[in-house]
């Protein structure tokens, strides 16, 4: 090694080593009590500007903004799915609502042609569906699931309309002493609505 001179800094009036040209590069670090604690320059500089923590950090950043962007993208790909998904055609007209006169059903639930309706108990013969909907138009598409009242007695508030009761409401059920009272979990599934 090659001798060093030294010299006192206002600061902490502690003895510097001062760099020559071919001597190892020593650089002080001044601690808060104005002490010097002198360590090589290269491991002095990762700690002064923490290199390693900013590139950490900017990595961090530039996964969140790639995430962000995929993020975006894809919730843009299922907007423009659903403008495909829907009618390209002119509006369907709304049929008005229809008058409703309620009125009290009762029936028992049975699997006609792969299709289950409500069976009147005073006209057996006439065979109904059952709807949630208001408007004509709209029947099938609300009509209600009656597989869970397969071979039981229900009460259902309406109003009739052909073959359909709707804005109907399922208000009740019969079931014989000692029968099930729950959902007919082992009734056949409908081959047609």
């Amino acid at each position: 090694m090659r001798s060093r001179r030294f010299r006192s800094t206002k600061l902490d009036r502690h003895l510097v080593p001062q760099a020559d040209a071919g001597s190892i590069d020593l650089a002080p670090i001044i601690l808060s009590a104005g002490h010097s604690l002198t360590t090589r320059r290269a491991f002095a500089h990762n700690q002064l500007t923490r290199a390693k923590a900013l590139n950490r950090q900017r990595s961090v950043k530039s996964m969140a903004i790639m995430l962000s962007a995929s993020l975006l993208a894809l919730s843009g790909c299922a907007l423009g799915k659903k403008m495909l998904e829907q009618p390209s055609g002119p509006p369907q007209k709304q049929s008005a609502k229809l008058e409703r006169k309620t009125e009290v059903f009762t029936g028992k639930v049975v699997l006609v042609d792969g299709a289950y309706r409500l069976s009147l108990v005073k006209d057996p013969d006439t065979l109904l569906r059952l709807t949630r909907a208001r408007r004509e138009t709209e029947f099938a598409q609300q009509q209600i699931n009656l597989r869970k009242y397969y071979e039981k007695t229900i009460s259902v508030n309406g109003t009739l309309q052909d073959d359909w009761i709707f804005g109907a409401d399922i208000v009740g059920q019969w079931t014989p002493p000692g029968g099930d009272t729950g959902p007919n979990m082992n009734a056949p599934k409908q081959t047609r609505p």
